[in-house]
């Protein structure tokens, strides 16, 4: 399969029997969010052990950015993980789509993606674009609860829950539903909003 392969085409590929995966903010290199998210030392082992155990060659997973520290990208690391992945860029994926898409294994990268209704992005997103009803979202890690909603249509996936495993989209989404969501008072909540308005964060 073509490491370029255009998002038009993904659903071309044996549809009966693809999968579709949701990961996030695996930071693949990066020792210093070890300490921030409390990750085990061998968390970028653990994170691909798992990835290969779940994935197979013809599904397709939407990484939500924040992939890895350039060096790691560099050395191969995402392409010799199976699955036609896509990227939706996060902070620290600085380099541009385009070079995503040439070097790094991943069949397509954006900056936001909406599929089956649900609007993919790297930070929670206050506005839903036309044929979304749900943001799924990451950045957050787990220094917020697992079911804070930023915003009501938001859903947080972070990796330190979800025991460092991808996640089977359909499978994530009911999962977050049922659970009961995480209140806070609206002062705190209008803090967390301002939060994430800045481009920086």
């Amino acid at each position: 399969m073509s490491a370029l392969l255009p998002l038009s085409e993904l659903h071309n590929v044996q549809p009966e029997k693809v999968r579709y995966w949701v990961i996030g903010d695996t930071h693949f290199g990066h020792s210093e969010i070890k300490k921030h998210t409390r990750r085990p030392e061998d968390v970028d082992a653990r994170i691909c052990r798992n990835w290969r155990r779940l994935v197979a060659p013809q599904d397709i997973i939407i990484h939500l950015g924040d992939v890895a520290w350039l060096f790691a990208v560099k050395q191969g690391w995402i392409q010799t993980l199976p699955g036609v992945k896509i990227l939706i860029r996060g902070n620290h994926d600085s380099k541009s789509i385009s070079w995503w898409m040439k070097h790094s294994g991943f069949a397509y990268a954006c900056d936001g993606l909406v599929m089956s209704g649900i609007y993919f992005s790297h930070r929670p997103s206050k506005h839903l674009p036309a044929g979304a009803t749900l943001n799924i979202h990451g950045h957050c890690h787990n220094r917020w609860p697992r079911g804070l909603r930023v915003y009501p249509h938001c859903r947080l996936f972070a990796l330190e829950y979800e025991r460092y495993e991808p996640r089977i989209i359909s499978s994530f989404v009911s999962s977050i539903n049922r659970e009961k969501p995480f209140v806070v008072h609206s002062a705190a909540m209008q803090a967390i909003r301002y939060i994430f308005s800045w481009k920086k964060v």
